[in-house]
């Protein structure tokens, strides 16, 4: 399901790199100024704030559960070792505490 929702996401954000510059060259075309692109194109910006903080809201840190002693942000404790084993290769060794 998060494979399609990215997918979704990737598709749209693609899709206005590709009108955003044909409406740009038909606006100056059709004008012979920058002004009203510029302009279009903050009023799309504000727009697209508006929309995210109507749709989402507030962005409020995630309490996890029964993780009492954990690291920051309520993650559970987990360090990354690196260990350089006798062959001179380089181990990456995920240890859990």
């Amino acid at each position: 399901m998060a494979g399609r929702w990215t997918g979704w996401q990737n598709s749209l954000g693609n899709l206005a790199g590709v009108i955003a510059p044909a409406v740009t060259g038909f606006v100056i075309d059709y004008t012979g100024r920058f002004f009203l692109a510029f302009v279009i194109m903050a009023v799309v910006a504000l727009l697209a704030a508006v929309s995210y903080i109507l749709v989402f809201g507030p962005v409020k840190e995630i309490a996890w559960e029964g993780s009492p002693g954990s690291d920051v942000g309520g993650m559970p404790s987990r360090r990354l070792k690196l260990a350089l084993m006798p062959s001179r290769r380089l181990k990456l060794a995920l240890s859990l505490s």
